[in-house]
């Protein structure tokens, strides 16, 4: 398996909670899987369905590996973390304009 990192630009949905002042968010994704594609089904699963966020783009999505990381990146802990978990989802969220 292999870990793929993706950045989706989302907006909340009607039914997301705790977002009355939430313009949008930048979602930094970590997840385990076997291709691209089947990384982009998790990732749409995860913010649609659980966090009932809509995605507006997708910015970016590579297949990472640990060493791209240096030890005291933020982003090392959320790529181990995906090995544990098979996914990690962080939210950057934006004010409303």
């Amino acid at each position: 398996m292999k870990i793929y990192f993706a950045l989706y630009h989302v907006k909340p949905l009607p039914s997301a909670e705790n977002t009355a002042n939430i313009g949008g968010a930048y979602i930094s994704c970590w997840i385990e899987t076997t291709s691209l594609t089947k990384a982009h089904k998790i990732a749409r699963d995860e913010i649609i369905r659980l966090a009932k966020w809509e995605i507006v783009e997708m910015d970016e999505a590579y297949e990472i590996k640990e060493e791209y990381y240096t030890e005291d990146s933020s982003g090392l802990e959320f790529y181990k973390q995906a090995l544990i978990d098979k996914w990690v989802l962080v939210f950057h969220t934006y004010p409303m304009e």
